[in-house]
């Protein structure tokens, strides 16, 4: 498995959860993986699934802090790791699935864990390109073209043939959107305001306004 990437746990407790690929180097068959935690060494609601809350763990020395880089990245207690509020879990290798573009609503945790952002907002931005239509505006942002805008032509190729994942999505007041995550899953409405990475749509049936 490459690391960083993300595989589905297929056994156990954490069965159907997404993770990402901590480790994948060990010498035995057995790989690391970042998961939200389903137990929690504090009380929770049953079937709760969050990040762990540091602030509710003692304040003694049974909770030792986990340093990367000269930064506190993590602690560990009572026998486990949490790196950012997220699970440091021993599975099998044959009890991973690995996924290629998992539904950003299932690493919403690990987004917002920030742990490994650069490789969230590549996740995110490849789950984005799943959606992607002739004559939608983009602009490029790798490469030799960078910074460049246009107009898909065809999914094969796109104006000067430059890849899918070296493209972002424009959008423009008065574009036709269909919300394809979060709470607001498919909610369909046209773009009236646009305020830095924040969409304001109006809806189509209600016309009731909506920011994302």
């Amino acid at each position: 498995l490459p690391r960083p990437s993300w595989v589905r746990i297929k056994h156990g407790k954490y069965k159907d959860a997404i993770a990402y690929v901590f480790d994948s180097e060990q010498s035995d068959l057995f790989v690391e993986v970042l998961v939200p935690p389903r137990d929690f060494p504090y009380p929770m609601p049953k079937g709760s699934v969050a990040l762990l809350d540091p602030s509710r763990l003692p304040k003694d020395t049974s909770v030792t802090d986990i340093i990367h880089n000269g930064e506190v990245v993590g602690c560990s207690f009572k026998g486990a790791k949490y790196y950012k509020g997220l699970l440091l879990k021993n599975c099998h290798r044959y009890h991973l699935e690995y996924v290629s573009s998992p539904h950003v609503d299932d690493i919403r945790l690990h987004r917002q864990s920030e742990w490994d952002t650069s490789f969230m907002q590549k996740t995110v931005a490849a789950f984005s390109m799943q959606f992607l239509r002739v004559g939608d505006a983009v602009r490029v942002v790798k490469g030799g073209v960078l910074s460049e805008s246009g107009t898909v032509l065809s999914i094969d190729h796109i104006l000067a043939e430059v890849s899918l994942q070296d493209l972002e999505r424009v959008f423009r007041v008065g574009d036709t959107v269909r919300v394809v995550a979060g709470a607001y899953l498919g909610l369909e409405g046209h773009v009236i305001q646009i305020s830095g990475d924040i969409l304001h749509l109006c809806q189509d049936i209600s016309k009731e306004e909506v920011g994302f």
